[in-house]
């Protein structure tokens, strides 16, 4: 587990890909920093779409929940909805104009599923990448530091914000007992399948 840790800071910190890029690599930096208060970034899925989308998580006055907004081709934005940070769900604006099956709205709910899921190791999805502006993403100062620039909020930032969030686990998306009722259904449907294959099929 040490070991883990440790290599997880010197990701943050070193990497050279993170930080040139201002790329965010863990589901836990990525939930403290969007939920920062004033979070700024882009997210981009290499694996199905060259798009990327601008958006802006910004607190809404209410407590656990944030106000989601895009940036549109005409440089305009638009708030798309509500993200509630404890249940990592959001609640779609239907006059945001927005289609539901986009592209933006899909990505910011992938990100939300994959810090509710996250791997073992807790890293981002390969090829899905979120990247933010170089300022923290709660005081909005210029991160200049390797490590801040690596986790998207400052030191003195960082130390209040690590307060409000417990740790992450690692859990599979679905349970064994569910992955095996699914079996059970399969086995149900491919038996249903044969039997009326036979049922087909003329007597010689």
């Amino acid at each position: 587990m040490a070991k883990d840790w440790l290599f997880r800071e010197i990701n943050r910190s070193y990497n050279a890909y993170g930080w040139r890029n201002r790329e965010i690599l863990y589901a836990d930096d990525a939930r403290r920093f969007i939920f920062a208060g004033h979070a700024a970034f882009t997210i981009q899925y290499f694996w199905l779409s060259r798009e990327k989308n601008n958006f802006r998580v910004r607190e809404s006055g209410t407590p656990d929940k944030y106000a989601v907004s895009v940036e549109g081709d005409n440089g305009h934005w638009t708030e798309i909805g509500i993200v509630d940070s404890s249940r990592l769900e959001l609640q779609l604006n239907e006059g945001s104009g927005q289609p539901s099956k986009g592209r933006a709205i899909t990505d910011f709910k992938y990100l939300l599923q994959s810090i509710k899921y996250p791997k073992e190791y807790f890293d981002l999805p390969d090829g899905f990448v979120v990247q933010h502006n170089g300022r923290c993403g709660r005081c909005n100062c210029q991160l200049k530091h390797p490590r801040s620039v690596a986790i998207g909020v400052c030191a003195r930032c960082n130390r209040t914000l690590r307060s409000r969030w417990t740790s992450l686990v690692y859990k599979p998306p679905y349970s064994k007992e569910f992955l095996e009722r699914q079996d059970e259904r399969v086995r149900e449907i491919v038996a249903k399948v044969k039997a009326k294959r036979t049922r087909r099929e003329p007597r010689s």
